[in-house]
């Protein structure tokens, strides 16, 4: 017997809900927010990347941020660091006229 577009478009429909719902996480998920304030984090951040080990650095105006997925270290610089890069091992920032 054949069904009705309208019948099997349900039925697919239903199909899908239920194996969402089924597949879904469930649990309680360990987020944090950093607000300005916190670890001396400005609210502007003018570039970011991640060296070979996976610590995440952030160019912002009150240094670089560096961010191993627990920790926050400022990296104090003379200035606003503007643009930030990595080669291998190797973490370069630029602030003002000079490369570090």
């Amino acid at each position: 017997m054949l069904q009705s577009p309208i019948q099997a478009f349900i039925k697919i429909f239903a199909l899908v809900a239920i194996s969402t719902v089924t597949f879904a996480q469930k649990g309680n998920y360990f987020l944090s927010n950093f607000s300005p304030s916190d670890e001396r984090i400005d609210y502007f951040t003018f570039g970011m990347t991640q060296d070979a080990k996976g610590v995440i650095y952030f160019a912002n105006k009150n240094g670089v941020l560096e961010f191993d997925g627990r920790n926050w270290k400022l990296i104090s610089t003379s200035g606003p660091v503007f643009t930030i890069t990595t080669s291998g091992p190797d973490v370069f920032f630029r602030w003002a006229q000079w490369f570090w």
